[in-house]
């Protein structure tokens, strides 16, 4: 049974938070919590779809870190830098003090963004559809040995196989860090589509003890994975974004409200709480998508 609890201003070590947007909630007035560099970056957009799933990105993780911090959302430091070529679109970084950690993640309508304190991760989360070439990419996606399991697989199930595993991979690099510059078939998962676990890293042996993944309850059609570094037995707890555009809303009446009043503010978002088993995983998903 899924309990319901309010959150809470501070974020516990130990707790992953999700926060979930659509494209279609995307307001005028989200745009106007961008800071500098993130208006430079929306300005190069073409498509408006695009540039709706940037702005829904922004708007997640300045409301969501205002929420737990008290800093008013246009004030949240957010950097991002991209570690391979150094431009102004690499994973986004936040510098409000308390060692918060943030991944973004999103496909078709769906933005997904996970935070947690002192707790480096990764979130993936894509339409179950996936891209239309899914099976051609199988060589790039596939250990060896994931690649003789997926050969023995009926026909109809290779889809769902690849599309487990590119989650779960792309979950697991966003936490450490490296993205996808390091070629998929490098790391091996265990039960892709059950309770997912990192069985090898060639050429890297220390995230297997430590990376915990959990398949995450998505909105109808679509799957997530978590990517979590450190002990197994962290919590995820889920929430909807017109709740923090709601605190958003109230930061923009007030130059800066005192901070009891944001905590306050935040203590009424509600959270759906799931707890991870000892092994570290959790419940159903897959997906793959792109970061914001």
């Amino acid at each position: 049974m899924v309990a319901v609890v309010d959150m809470k201003s501070e974020l516990p070590k130990g707790a992953v938070h999700v926060w979930w947007g659509t494209v279609g909630g995307v307001r005028p007035r989200h745009r106007d919590l961008l800071g500098a560099q993130e208006r430079e970056r929306l300005a190069r957009f073409r498509r408006p779809g695009d540039a709706a799933r940037f702005v829904m990105g922004c708007a997640l993780v300045r409301l969501a870190v205002s929420g737990y911090t008290g800093i008013p959302p246009r004030e949240v430091p957010v950097v991002r830098v991209c570690d391979g070529c150094g431009g102004p679109h690499g994973k986004p970084r936040v510098g409000a003090g308390g060692g918060i950690e943030v991944s973004l993640s999103h496909s078709g309508e769906h933005i997904a963004l996970a935070v947690a304190r002192e707790t480096p991760l990764g979130i993936d989360v894509e339409s179950g559809d996936g891209p239309a070439d899914l099976l051609r990419l199988a060589p790039r996606v596939l250990s060896p040995t994931e690649a003789l399991e997926y050969g023995r697989l009926p026909e109809s199930e290779r889809r769902r196989r690849v599309l487990s595993v590119w989650t779960c991979k792309e979950a697991a690099l966003k936490a450490t860090g490296d993205g996808l510059r390091i070629p998929m078939r490098r790391l091996e998962i265990g039960d892709p589509e059950g309770t997912p676990w990192l069985r090898h890293w060639e050429g890297r042996p220390w995230p297997a003890g430590t990376m915990n993944l959990a398949r995450l309850d998505a909105p109808r059609g679509y799957s997530a994975t978590l990517a979590v570094l450190g002990p197994p037995g962290f919590t995820v707890r889920h929430g909807k974004f017109a709740r923090l555009a709601r605190m958003g809303t109230e930061h923009q009446r007030a130059v800066r409200p005192a901070v009891p009043s944001r905590a306050a503010s935040a203590r009424r978002a509600t959270l759906s709480t799931f707890p991870t088993p000892a092994s570290g995983s959790a419940s159903t998903g897959t997906s793959r998508s792109g970061s914001l």
